[in-house]
């Protein structure tokens, strides 16, 4: 795993950091004026200065980052291991809260998360911490902390599930992708009632069984079959259906559109592939983009 910065020394003396929670916009960096200089920093020192007590510093808590990482890859729906480390080089015992920060890895500004990292410290040790965040959509993100020069980033790669699985939208629509099968050819019935062969123009048919069902409460659409593709060979394949010539011994043609609570749509679809693809290079791919926010899903072998 790589890390932007494996080390870092932030001195956190009495410090305030003022970070909203949820996601707002922040500068660049998460140490940056409008969050303070370092993590928020309590201890009793503190209660001393402003009682006008000079104390010698080396009875004040110092705490310092040390070191900051963050998992490098992880598919989406997971979740991800945000871990601090902070040392306390001072003379007495330390408190200190700091913001887990986010931003796209193209974007300048960072956002608040709902996460925070907080604890208590003795005088003369470190202590690690750790953060558990779900990674919601496929991105590739900067994770930093508020306060600090912390930044590590972190691959958010679309979901492999295997043929036969199922997987739920966020808005209670399964799908499943319950099997591919590869022909050379379909048998459908011609208008005399009669057995014909149909080819594809070149290379083969690949028939692909998809089940979809409103899992909600109230009528959704669920996805139609042009919002699927196929990779096979490091090449992208989009459905092409069979006109009017319907196989006669495949089941129905699957059709998307809004159905009602409970509601289960299945069938087919086809895409035609060259001749050396094989079923075990075959992805049928599902993707979604809902308020800039991409899903992604693969079902293989």
């Amino acid at each position: 795993m790589r890390v932007h910065r494996s080390e870092y020394l932030v001195t956190c003396l009495f410090a305030v950091v003022v970070v909203a929670s949820g996601c707002t916009d922040i500068p660049a960096s998460p140490n940056s004026p409008e969050t303070g200089d370092s993590p928020q920093q309590t201890d009793e020192a503190a209660s001393d200065e402003s009682s006008g007590d000079s104390r010698d510093s080396s009875e004040s808590a110092e705490i310092s980052l040390t070191s900051f990482n963050v998992s490098r890859e992880v598919e989406m729906g997971e979740n991800f291991t945000v871990k601090a480390s902070f040392e306390n080089n001072g003379g007495r015992s330390g408190v200190f809260e700091t913001t887990v920060m986010m931003r796209e890895q193209d974007e300048e500004s960072f956002s608040a998360t709902e996460s925070t990292i907080e604890g208590e410290i003795p005088a003369g040790e470190q202590k690690t911490f750790e953060k558990t965040l779900k990674a919601s959509s496929v991105s590739s993100n900067v994770i930093g902390l508020a306060g600090t020069d912390a930044e590590s980033s972190i691959r958010i790669v679309p979901k492999r599930i295997k043929f036969g699985e199922e997987y739920t939208t966020s808005n209670s629509i399964g799908i499943t992708v319950e099997s591919v099968d590869l022909e050379g050819y379909y048998r459908y019935e011609d208008i005399y009632g009669e057995e014909s062969i149909q080819e594809p123009e070149s290379g083969q048919y690949v028939f692909v069984y998809l089940k979809t069902q409103n899992q909600g409460d109230v009528p959704k659409t669920v996805p139609s079959s042009y919002d699927f593709q196929m990779i096979a060979n490091n090449r992208q394949y989009e459905p092409t259906g069979v006109s009017y010539n319907e196989p006669v011994d495949k089941g129905e043609p699957y059709e998307g559109g809004e159905v009602q609570p409970g509601i289960i749509r299945d069938g087919y679809f086809v895409f035609e592939v060259p001749e050396d693809v094989n079923k075990d290079e075959i992805s049928v791919v599902w993707n979604e983009m809902i308020s800039l926010s991409e899903k992604s899903v693969y079902w293989t072998t």
